[in-house]
């Protein structure tokens, strides 16, 4: 890289990071992000860890886990609608019913904003935790959180949910993180103001690498499926057939090739837009929604950084993942199920 490249791509100060943080991610309906514990979430959050702490699990419970825009809600359409006997009319209830995001409420604050008895109140942004609490069972939980920041009950093994994690490559992770904060979350910055907040452990729910390897820890668990948004990409049939494995449920060729036609990415994204309706409405009101169509997904290509990221950033996430992953552990597992890195991580 030359002196130039070197001199602009050198990361900021601590002092400069923080600053541009709260300047650009932070607003008035969400805090100012630190480290908890490990885990950088708005300061919000200490308020309702109890809550989550204390979370009453069952062992029918299934938790859909993952590091932010790495595929959870696609990950979440298919493990719902396997789990309930290939129910492809239930997939009309909006996926945020369905699969609620636990700690939704702490992402977003707007208790000074929106009135207990206002209809607002019953987003299930503003009360996701109680949402989920109330969840017809066998419920479906959604949440960003890393291993060590889930209920005490999981952590210790005194309840085994189901357990399924989807991974993805960092730099595409990224790259859809940015535009997501961008559209619907309220961010002010650029795109490099963001991959340094995002490599530097600035936003919410980094550090990536904790996320990630706190449940790749776990793989082998029996209560624990590890799936890769790459995986699902490139072979969506064999995905498929794990995850019905997965959930003891049975299935022949026709039945597979239906799911296929359900629950493919594209299908996915295009029922999800009317899903989340009623959020990205409930975000517009305050400002937060910046895109008129409101879209949570984009078009999910694999390797679709190479047109946000130029050749130099791209060189510096590859030295980012060889530091954080020194000893291939994570790209060179038998299995083959974390391929991504080996194609699209590190060199």
């Amino acid at each position: 890289m030359a002196e130039a490249e070197q001199e602009r791509y050198a990361f900021l100060s601590e002092e400069s990071l923080d600053m541009l943080q709260n300047k650009y991610y932070a607003h008035n309906y969400r805090s100012p992000s630190k480290d908890y514990g490990g885990c950088t979430l708005p300061q919000s959050f200490a308020e309702f860890w109890p809550a989550i702490d204390d979370f009453e699990v069952y062992d029918d419970d299934v938790w859909i886990t993952s590091f932010p825009k790495t595929g959870s809600t696609w990950t979440s359409e298919i493990a719902w609608c396997i789990a309930n006997n290939f129910d492809y009319a239930g997939i009309e209830e909006p996926l945020p019913i369905r699969v609620p995001y636990l700690e939704y409420c702490t992402v977003f604050d707007f208790r000074r904003h929106v009135r207990s008895d206002s209809p607002m109140a019953n987003n299930p942004i503003c009360k996701s935790i109680q949402l989920v609490k109330e969840a017809r069972r066998p419920r479906f939980i959604k949440t960003h959180l890393p291993w060590e920041k889930l209920p005490r009950q999981i952590r210790t093994f005194q309840r085994t949910p189901k357990i399924i994690h989807v991974a993805r490559n960092p730099k595409d992770t990224c790259v859809a993180y940015f535009h997501h904060s961008s559209i619907v979350e309220g961010y002010q910055g650029n795109f490099e103001t963001f991959w340094q907040l995002f490599t530097t452990n600035k936003l919410n729910y980094t550090p990536y690498w904790t996320n990630v390897m706190s449940y790749w820890s776990k793989r082998n668990a029996p209560n624990m499926f590890y799936i890769t948004y790459e995986e699902m990409k490139k072979d969506l049939g064999a995905s498929l057939r794990r995850f019905c494995k997965f959930f003891d449920k049975p299935v022949n060729d026709n039945e597979l090739e239906q799911l296929v036609r359900h629950l493919n990415y594209d299908t996915v994204r295009k029922v999800n837009e009317r899903h989340f309706e009623s959020v990205t409405s409930f975000l517009k009101q305050f400002g937060l929604c910046q895109n008129d169509k409101g879209h949570f997904t984009r078009a999910g290509i694999v390797g679709n950084y190479r047109a946000q990221m130029c050749a130099d950033v791209i060189d510096i996430f590859d030295r980012w993942i060889a530091h954080h992953d020194p000893n291939d552990e994570f790209r060179k597992d038998e299995s083959n199920r974390l391929f991504f890195f080996k194609k699209y991580g590190a060199k």
